[in-house]
């Protein structure tokens, strides 16, 4: 019966700190996309400005479309 214990509080545990860690990649991955919008603001649109667009996009999609499996 304490191992049962033991267990179930150790995965709680374990399941917390997973938590944690997702909470602090999207705020980490919604800080970096602000500080890059921050930095293409009152640039032009050009085909040299376009690849710096990319990573961002990228970013926004890996933010809007991970659900858990």
């Amino acid at each position: 019966m304490a191992d049962e214990n033991l267990l179930s509080d150790i995965h709680r545990l374990h399941t917390e700190g997973q938590e944690r860690y997702v909470y602090f990649l999207l705020a980490s991955t919604g800080a970096a996309i602000g500080y890059g919008l921050q930095q293409l603001d009152g640039v032009a649109l050009s085909l040299w400005s376009a690849p710096a667009l990319q990573p961002l996009a990228a970013g926004y999609a890996g933010v809007t479309c991970t659900e858990e499996i």
